[in-house]
């Protein structure tokens, strides 16, 4: 037997094993060259292209293939990276169209990600518990984020929506205890913000809400250690919901803009195990039109005694009438 035939029958049997090991092989001009299995994927007609089941490397820094077996990878499945606790950087391909939830929840190192451009869903969960995340670019056309999706990322110093975003779900920012500014794009489509978004961010100390706002949750910022809440004078929000503002520790001052109509009930509640130096805080509510007719029960009970309503200043004897009636008014409040 030639050197030429046992090359041959060797490459074979290489071949052979690589299907049986589960080793990936990709071809590459002509050539083919093995390479570590470090993904379970599937060809997945619904997403027309090859999904990632699971990572099974232990790498630091990885870039995921835009291409597998000659097929585009389209899809990163729920919880394919989770307690990954080695990975520090990654790379999506912009190939990628959706990612799953948890997709990398509890990555214990993970500290940099790169998102694909054709993303349209950030989906829950996705950094959940991530403490190490420091830097992650939302890519534009994105419209939703959801459910705790950056929950826990305790390292995350800040972070700017593109203007397509158009709703934040429950718990997003939850416990980013390092948060310190969130932007909104120019031309923000934002329009709901839902309970516990912001709670607990004890580094983010002011906030400014697009005009295309139109609806907030109950305890959307309770913990959060805001001193200002603005939002836009043209916000297309009507109603701020009861408890809108609980458990704001050291709030000061909370615009209301000109379109809303009613205020709900126990908007300053706080917690019973409150600390006292957290109590009684808010000095300045600016309310910015005319159209407030409705107010709850107790609605702005517990601000500071000397607070200063600013109204504009044609409608001042309305709210007069209207807010020196409510059972929470002290003589020492301000209308002006």
């Amino acid at each position: 037997m030639t050197k030429k035939q046992i090359t041959s029958i060797i490459l074979t049997i290489c071949i052979v094993l690589t299907g049986l090991l589960g080793i990936r092989t990709e071809v590459l001009a002509g050539t083919v060259t093995p390479a570590p299995f470090e993904f379970e994927y599937q060809y997945s007609d619904y997403y027309q292209g090859i999904e990632i089941l699971k990572y099974t490397g232990n790498d630091a820094d990885i870039s995921i293939p835009a291409t597998i077996e000659g097929q585009s990878v389209t899809a990163i499945g729920a919880m394919a990276f989770i307690k990954c606790e080695t990975l520090r950087t990654v790379t999506v391909p912009d190939s990628v169209q959706v990612m799953g939830a948890g997709a990398f929840e509890l990555c214990s190192s993970l500290e940099n990600v790169t998102l694909p451009q054709n993303l349209k869903e950030i989906p829950m969960d996705l950094f959940f518990h991530c403490p190490k995340l420091k830097a992650v670019t939302i890519p534009d056309g994105v419209t939703k984020i959801g459910n705790s999706a950056f929950s826990g990322c305790k390292s995350l110093t800040g972070i700017k929506l593109p203007s397509s975003v158009i709703s934040l779900g429950s718990s997003v920012f939850a416990g980013c205890t390092k948060l310190k500014k969130i932007t909104f794009a120019s031309g923000s489509r934002l329009e709901t913000i839902d309970e516990q978004c912001f709670s607990n961010c004890k580094a983010l100390k002011s906030i400014t809400l697009p005009a295309s706002l139109k609806k907030l949750a109950p305890h959307t910022f309770s913990r959060s250690y805001l001193k200002t809440i603005h939002i836009n004078k043209n916000a297309k929000i009507t109603v701020l919901p009861d408890e809108c503002f609980a458990n704001c520790y050291g709030l000061q001052e909370v615009d209301i803009p000109k379109n809303v109509t009613k205020i709900g009930k126990d908007m300053f509640v706080f917690d019973l195990n409150m600390k006292k130096e957290y109590l009684n805080k808010v000095k300045k509510i600016n309310i910015m039109g005319s159209r407030v007719k409705l107010l709850g029960k107790d609605s702005f009970q517990g601000i500071h005694k000397k607070a200063v309503f600013s109204v504009p200043s044609k409608f001042k004897t309305k709210y007069q009438r209207l807010l020196k009636k409510q059972s929470w008014y002290k003589a020492s409040m301000k209308i002006r």
